[in-house]
C-alpha cells in the first residue's frame, strides 16, 4: 500500500479540533499511541531509509515496514507501507530482539483521529519523554490531491506541509529546544 502523508507543526489543538467539526470531519479514534522502531547494529534499515516498527493503538498493535520514500510534491511523503496486525506487541518485541534487531527510537503519545472523505487526520500530542514537542498535525489521503485539499479545507497552505518522519520531528525539536535525550 502506497502512504502519501504530510505534518503541520504547532497547531492550535482547540482551534484545529473545533474547524474538524464544522467540516463534519468524524473522531475516529482517541487513546494512547505507544510505537518503538527496530533496526540492526549496523543500522541497514536506516542506511536505505527504511523503517521497521511496532505500534499499539488502544488495544491494537501493528507491524509496520516502510520503504524509502518518495518525494512527489514538496511537502509530502510518499512511500510504500506494508502493515500486518499482530496479537502480541511485547512477544513481537521480543521476536524482533531475538531477530537481532534493537530498539531506537520510541514514543509515547496521545493520537487524536478523524476521518474526512478517506482522508486520516490526526492530531498527535507526545507524552513522557518526548513531551517537548507540542501537539502537531498529520494528514493521511489517498492522493497527493486529496491530502492537499484537507489541508486547505482546515486552513492550511501547501507551503506548511512537511514530509517529515517521527525522528525528523523530534530532531528538530530537540534542536530548537537545545535538549538531547
Amino acid at each position: 500500500m502506497t502512504e502519501i502523508e504530510a505534518k503541520i507543526l504547532e497547531i492550535d489543538q482547540a482551534k484545529l479540533k473545533t474547524k474538524l467539526e464544522n467540516i463534519g470531519a468524524e473522531l475516529s479514534f482517541e487513546e494512547e499511541f505507544f510505537a518503538v522502531y527496530f533496526d540492526d547494529s549496523s543500522q541497514t534499515l536506516g542506511n536505505k531509509r527504511q523503517v521497521l516498527r511496532i505500534r499499539k493503538e488502544g488495544d491494537e498493535a501493528q507491524l509496520t515496514f516502510k520503504a524509502p520514500s518518495k518525494h512527489t510534491f514538496e511537502g509530502i511523503n510518499t512511500r510504500e507501507e506494508l502493515e500486518v496486525k499482530i496479537g502480541d506487541f511485547d512477544m513481537m518485541r521480543t521476536i524482533l530482539a531475538q531477530l537481532g534487531y534493537t530498539e531506537g527510537l520510541s514514543m509515547r503519545k496521545i493520537r487524536t483521529q478523524y476521518e474526512w472523505n478517506d482522508v486520516h487526520i490526526v492530531i498527535d500530542r507526545h507524552i513522557d519523554d518526548l513531551d517537548f514537542i507540542p501537539p502537531y498535525l498529520e494528514i493521511e489521503a489517498p492522493t497527493h490531491e486529496m491530502l492537499l485539499k484537507a489541508a486547505k479545507k482546515m486552513g492550511f497552505k501547501q507551503e506548511q506541509l512537511l514530509d517529515w518522519n517521527a525522528a525528523k520531528v523530534k530532531s528538530y525539536y530537540e534542536r530548537k529546544n537545545d535538549t538531547t535525550l
